[in-house]
C-alpha cells in the first residue's frame, strides 16, 4: 500500500511539473497593436486578430430598459487591424483572442467606447447576435445588446 502511495505521489509530481512548450491551444491571427481590454485573464501573450478588409452592418440594438430591439442600419468598414469607420466616422478598434475567447473593443461609436465578447466563430458565420457591449472606462457603464451582420 505504501509503495502504491509513493508511486502515485511521484506520478502526480511529475505531471504537475511538466510544462508543454508547444501549446497549440492558442488561436493564431495577424499580430497587431491593440487598444482597450484584452479578455480579462492572466494570459500574458494574447493573440491580436484583425477584421481588416471586412464590412459589417449593425442591424439592431437594445439596452436593458427596452422590451424589444430597435432597428439600425449603421455600416462599419474595417480598413486594417486597428482602424475602422462607423457610418463614415473614423476610429480605432481591437479584436483580441485570449484562451479561446474574443474581446472586441470599438472606440468612438455612437454608443461611446464599448467592448464585448462575441462568439469565437462570429467571423465564420458572419454575425454577432444579441451580444452585450458595455461602455469602457466608466464606472457602471451602460450596456447595449448589439446585432451585426457581415456584408459582402
Amino acid at each position: 500500500m505504501n509503495k502504491l502511495l509513493v508511486s502515485l505521489s511521484a506520478l502526480c509530481l511529475t505531471l504537475l511539473s511538466c510544462n508543454d512548450q508547444n501549446d497549440l491551444s492558442q488561436p493564431t491571427g495577424t499580430t497587431s497593436s491593440t487598444y482597450g481590454r484584452g479578455g480579462g485573464n492572466n494570459n500574458t501573450n494574447p493573440s491580436a486578430l484583425t477584421l481588416g478588409g471586412t464590412k459589417w452592418q449593425l442591424t439592431q440594438y437594445r439596452d436593458p430598459s427596452m422590451t424589444s430591439p430597435q432597428p439600425r442600419t449603421d455600416t462599419l468598414v474595417f480598413s486594417d487591424a486597428t482602424h475602422f469607420t462607423w457610418s463614415r466616422v473614423a476610429s480605432n478598434y481591437s479584436l483580441v483572442s485570449n484562451n479561446n475567447s474574443l474581446a472586441l473593443s470599438l472606440f468612438g461609436t455612437p454608443f461611446g467606447d464599448i467592448g464585448g465578447m462575441p462568439a469565437s466563430n462570429f467571423q465564420t458565420y458572419g454575425q454577432i447576435i444579441d451580444v452585450p457591449f458595455t461602455q469602457l472606462n466608466m464606472n457602471n457603464g451602460q450596456t447595449y445588446y448589439l446585432w451585426f451582420k457581415k456584408l459582402p
